[in-house]
């Protein structure tokens, strides 16, 4: 059943209306696992793009101008590089113009690097303080699913091998909550409003890799729905509640 719900979600998010100008950033054929970003690239059209209503480039890196895009997807989880400083100064830029930025992570068994710089680069743009939890290195995590990604009747759902962190001033929402601990999460949202530095954009940033991939069960396809439904929804002023 939920198979069939993701899939309406999916279609019910992705209105003419919302169309965008979107941007995977994937890292072309210097990623670490090239096949596995593109079968991300894949799941990501098939759920966030259902009607064709978007215009997609992918692209490997950044591209010196990011101002033609509404929407860009960071899904470079699988990566030693961290983000560097003139990527972090071009997404606080697009966060400043009103563009919607996801940045994926991934466990922090061989990707800290990468998801230490997506803390720094949250920080810079004023969202809080973001520490990796090191008691959770990789393994299963169930965790609990908070407003604006629990739609559509999704309340818990378990990530393969996700990185988790915990937060101190965080100006937005831990979307999943780890359900055995409850500090600490893998998802993290900010809507418009929320950044201090970049109060007219919307940020999310989820760590782990295995929730975009096509063999994700059918509780992730949904949740990737939803987060396809933040990412494109009308970019309305809102300072969501605080997840525990």
């Amino acid at each position: 059943m939920k198979t069939v719900v993701w899939a309406l979600v999916a279609a019910a998010f992705c209105l003419p209306a919302q169309a965008d100008n979107v941007l995977i950033v994937d890292g072309g054929s210097t990623a670490l696992n090239p096949s596995l970003n593109a079968d991300a690239a894949t799941t990501w059209s098939t759920v966030c793009n259902a009607q064709n209503q978007h215009t997609v480039t992918r692209a490997g890196a950044l591209p010196a101008n990011l101002s033609a895009y509404q929407q860009i997807w960071d899904i470079r989880g699988i990566t030693t590089t961290p983000l560097t400083t003139s990527e972090m100064s071009a997404y606080a830029g697009a966060l400043s113009s009103g563009t919607s930025v996801f940045l994926m992570g991934e466990n922090s068994v061989n990707y800290l690097v990468r998801n230490n710089s997506l803390f720094q680069f949250v920080d810079q743009v004023g969202g809080g303080q973001l520490t990796n939890d090191a008691s959770n290195p990789g393994s299963y995590s169930a965790q609990t699913v908070y407003p604006p990604l629990n739609g559509n009747g999704l309340s818990t759902l378990g990530f393969q091998a996700s990185g988790t962190a915990t937060a101190a001033g965080l100006t937005g929402t831990m979307a999943t909550v780890e359900t055995a601990t409850g500090n600490s999460g893998s998802a993290f949202v900010w809507p418009v409003g929320t950044l201090a530095n970049a109060p007219a954009g919307k940020l999310s940033m989820v760590l782990d890799v295995n929730f975009m991939m096509s063999y994700a069960d059918p509780d992730n396809r949904l949740f990737l729905a939803n987060l396809c439904g933040f990412m494109a929804a009308p970019s309305i002023q809102a300072v969501p509640a605080a997840s525990p």
